[in-house]
């Protein structure tokens, strides 16, 4: 388990709605998104005060890659989709880049093409995140992943 301090998070996980996605395959049903083959948390802080965990369950059998960047993301160990809330996705700058800005959905977001993971659990915490947004763009207050790692299946 790594600890992890981002930066004051970006605003929000990219404003937990940043749209974009980074995948090379493209979940084609419901039914992929049900299989969980990594699950990964972050402990998450707000205004210096521990907010709660969000526990994630990634879909290695249908975005392989994005899957293992993103649970490489949370150990420290890095270099379209179905809507509704709680899934988790990438921003991307185009066709064949990389990074690392993420955002899990809050609401139905039909025009993602790609999904790499789910909410397990700590939605609460997701939500109240998302209450710390502002139309500028600047949180409200500080929101920061404090640790982040990898769970057992």
């Amino acid at each position: 388990m790594a600890t992890m301090r981002f930066q004051p998070f970006v605003f929000l996980l990219c404003s937990l709605a940043v749209i974009g996605t980074l995948a090379l395959a493209q979940a084609k049903s419901q039914e992929n998104l049900k299989e969980v083959t990594r699950k990964v948390y972050f402990d998450v802080e707000i205004d210096g005060k521990p907010a709660g965990r969000v526990v994630m369950g990634l879909f290695g059998k249908t975005v392989p890659k994005t899957a293992e960047n993103f649970r490489a993301l949370c150990t420290a160990d890095w270099e379209k989709g179905v809507g509704k809330s709680g899934l988790l996705s990438m921003a991307n700058a185009g066709p064949d880049t990389n990074g690392s800005q993420f955002f899990i959905t809050t609401v139905t977001t039909r025009w993602l093409d790609v999904v790499f993971g789910k909410v397990l659990s700590g939605m609460g915490v997701v939500y109240k995140m998302e209450a710390e947004g502002r139309q500028s763009g600047t949180p409200k207050s500080k929101v920061v992943i404090a640790e982040s790692g990898e769970l057992p299946l």
